[in-house]
């Protein structure tokens, strides 16, 4: 869970590449928020505004979003985006005008059963790796997320080790937790979290890592990269 601010991030690389699509098995694309804007119901001006977009998420990194889809209305094309919020899957149509629109090869795939993380990069997996899990009465949330933020921080000792990556999903059970929202990461290990081996289920939703291989992680894959929980 998190109750954090703050953080480095890396730029992010965009370009003009036509309408987007839903993620596929090779590719996704990803659409920076360059102007603040409102979040709709549909592909329209008219449609109902259900929030907005910013520039910066709440860490202070720039915002960037999974695409679920596009649409065009009247010559205006429109992104279906994943948002963070309730209930988990939570998306909305902004006007493409809003971003700037890029793609990555990579997807993260987690699975609960085999405690294990696969980082796949162009429908190949690349790396797998052993992970602590959500315990049977704090489950990580099964479903298909994404990468809201990238931190790292400065005590690498510390509980949450030297990354944090929060996703765009939220504990079923736990609606808040020590001062956060219940809102699910990926994150490094340190200090007391040390004493629970990767391997296992013992978390109270979010996903630990060791620190050299989340580091790798963060390095590897943008904000918005798919995240998909089984």
């Amino acid at each position: 869970m998190l109750a954090l601010a703050g953080g480095v991030f890396a730029p992010v690389a965009s370009a003009d590449i036509g309408d987007p699509t839903a993620p596929t098995d090779t590719t996704s694309y990803l659409a920076q928020i360059v102007y603040p804007g409102t979040l709709r119901a549909g592909a329209s001006d008219s449609a109902a505004a259900t929030g907005s977009v910013a520039t910066k998420t709440k860490w202070g990194g720039p915002t960037q979003l999974l695409v679920l889809g596009s649409e065009r209305t009247s010559g205006r094309l429109w992104l279906d985006v994943r948002v963070q919020g309730r209930p988990n899957g939570s998306h909305g149509w902004i006007p493409a005008d809003l971003a700037q629109i890029s793609t990555t090869p990579y997807r993260i795939e987690i699975s609960r059963a085999s405690k294990r993380l696969r980082l796949v990069k162009g429908g190949r997996t690349v790396r797998t790796i052993k992970v602590v899990v959500g315990t049977a009465q704090t489950p990580t949330p099964v479903g298909h997320f994404a990468v809201a933020d990238k931190l790292e921080l400065k005590d690498n000792k510390a509980f949450l080790g030297k990354w944090v990556m929060p996703i765009t999903g939220y504990s079923d059970v736990l609606k808040t937790f020590d001062g956060g929202i219940g809102q699910i990461a990926l994150h490094g290990r340190g200090g007391a979290s040390l004493k629970v081996p990767v391997g296992t289920a013992a978390s109270h939703g979010c996903v630990r890592i060791e620190n050299a291989a989340i580091g790798r992680l963060a390095a590897a894959v943008p904000t918005g990269t798919p995240v998909n929980v089984s």
